[in-house]
């Protein structure tokens, strides 16, 4: 099930955008945060006054997140909406209950998700929707519309970010967006989410090539877009702190060292696997670790694209570590995977 991964990147660039202008300001292009459980923070100064609250609340949140999940997936068939849209209205909803009403332990815990690190969210909810994408695609149709995926996910992106900064500089003029601004804002939207026209394209019977033309599209702009998107944030927080000679270089040294990182961390994965046999913890740990450490060790202390270097390497386990898989894990792996990549969906869109 491969649902709304960009919208996350979305919700995680906000997050960390609104933090990086100051706890105390919370601004995000020059509109301030109003919403009441912005208004104060949810972690506590010392620690020993509250021990019981740091250790427990803040588990209530997804806990309810994926009971609420549970309840509408059941209801999904006959409400005849995306199941998405559901989570994201039910959240929506909770969010009003917050601000009217004192619910005890959840209203500390939705505090302290408002107030959570970005960094942690980012890491823990992004790696694994972008890795069980890529690995659970068919790499050989992915092969064949290989160029046709990077036209759209690349120039195509680049250009559309290009006319959404243009439509927000020039014609909705919003206070205190400069063109910095309206870029990044332009990359936020330019990536494309396919769970409504992947259902679509399988009601109608249409051919599986079409179908892996729009996912493929959608695994590679995510990487683009958060490409473009952090290279235009520099800027947003310091005016001027890159040029556009600096922005194309950090473009370029994003994507391909995330590519290079990726194919790293997916044949060191593909060489364990193929020493292995029919060790299922053994199996399923390697493709854990090579999603989230590769991711981590990306973002963080490389400095390069996560998102790129968890579709790389996805795809290289897609088509070279499958085959070394134990049989009888192969299954149980796809599940797996399908099952934390519903679990981070669903706290992230009624998040």
């Amino acid at each position: 099930m491969k649902l709304g991964r960009f919208t996350l990147v979305v919700i995680a660039f906000s997050a960390m955008l609104l933090l990086a202008r100051g706890e105390s300001e919370r601004t995000l292009c020059g509109n301030t945060a109003s919403t009441c459980l912005l208004s104060t923070s949810a972690v506590c100064e010392d620690p020993e006054e509250c021990p019981e609250r740091e250790l427990y609340t803040i588990i209530i949140f997804p806990l309810l997140a994926v009971s609420v999940g549970i309840f509408l997936q059941i209801l999904q068939p006959f409400l005849k909406l995306q199941y998405t849209l559901l989570l994201l209205l039910a959240g929506a909803i909770l969010g009003v209950i917050g601000c009217s009403a004192d619910v005890a332990l959840l209203s500390i815990s939705l505090q302290q998700w408002v107030h959570l690190n970005p960094a942690v969210f980012f890491h823990w909810f992004l790696a694994p929707l972008i890795f069980e994408s890529s690995f659970n695609a068919d790499w050989f149709v992915f092969r064949k519309l290989f160029w046709q995926i990077m036209f759209a996910a690349f120039p195509v992106v680049m250009v559309q970010t290009g006319i959404v900064a243009a439509f927000q500089k020039l014609v909705i003029r919003s206070p205190g967006w400069d063109w910095w601004a309206s870029l990044m804002f332009g990359a936020m939207l330019s990536a494309t989410d396919p769970i409504a026209v992947t259902a679509t394209l399988k009601a109608v019977g249409a051919s599986e090539s079409l179908s892996m033309l729009v996912e493929g599209e959608s695994q590679l702009n995510d990487g683009s877009a958060y490409t473009l998107w952090e290279a235009f944030f520099e800027n947003v927080v310091e005016d001027g702190a890159l040029s556009i000679g600096d922005i194309v270089v950090n473009i370029i040294r994003l994507s391909l060292g995330g590519v290079a990182m990726g194919l790293a961390f997916g044949l060191v994965a593909v060489f364990l696997l193929s020493i292995v046999f029919e060790m299922f913890e053994v199996e399923v740990s390697v493709t854990l670790i090579t999603a989230f450490l590769g991711f981590w060790t990306a973002q963080s202390p490389s400095k390069l694209s996560g998102v790129i270097c968890n579709v790389t390497s996805g795809l290289v386990l897609s088509y070279a570590g499958k085959p070394f898989i134990t049989p009888r894990v192969r299954d149980p792996l796809s599940h797996i995977w399908e099952l934390l990549s519903w679990l981070a969906n669903t706290v992230v869109f009624f998040y």
